[in-house]
């Protein structure tokens, strides 16, 4: 039911909630993110960019460190594409404050300076791309 909530979601204008009704959402994916791996964290690293803004940064870079590579790749695209406007310092100082290991602030610092130079050189990045995780089929199981 999780996962099928999560992913109904992204099929809902979410501009029809009320702002209340938004930051239960938000807060719901939040924890779905910290307590889920596999298909359900990756389809909630996609879902919850509706529901959050440039205020929920530094809860969104103490979520980098999640163990399935799908919702870290998303998470890290909602931040690049988040904290661009702000520039480099803001984006490295966000990822020193983040509590993340030494090597997840640095892979992070990275693919930001890798985006902002594929982006100057009118190249296609893949940090502006979410992944999508397949969801399983009843037809798998039988």
């Amino acid at each position: 039911m999780v996962l099928a909530s999560t992913v109904g979601l992204q099929g809902i204008d979410s501009t029809g909630f009320s702002e209340d009704e938004r930051n239960d959402i938000k807060e719901s994916l939040i924890f779905t993110l910290k307590t889920s791996g596999g298909i359900i964290s990756a389809r909630a690293s996609v879902s919850i960019c509706d529901y959050i803004s440039s205020e929920d940064a530094s809860t969104m870079f103490e979520l980098l460190d999640h163990p399935n590579d799908t919702t870290r790749h998303n998470i890290l695209c909602w931040l690049i594409r988040t904290m661009e406007e702000k520039g480099s310092d803001a984006f490295v100082s966000m990822v020193r404050s983040s509590g993340m290991p030494e090597d997840l602030r640095k892979e992070a610092t990275e693919k930001f300076q890798e985006y902002l130079r594929q982006k100057k050189a009118g190249e296609v990045s893949s940090f502006e791309m979410q992944l999508y995780a397949y969801i399983p089929n009843l037809r798998d199981f039988l």
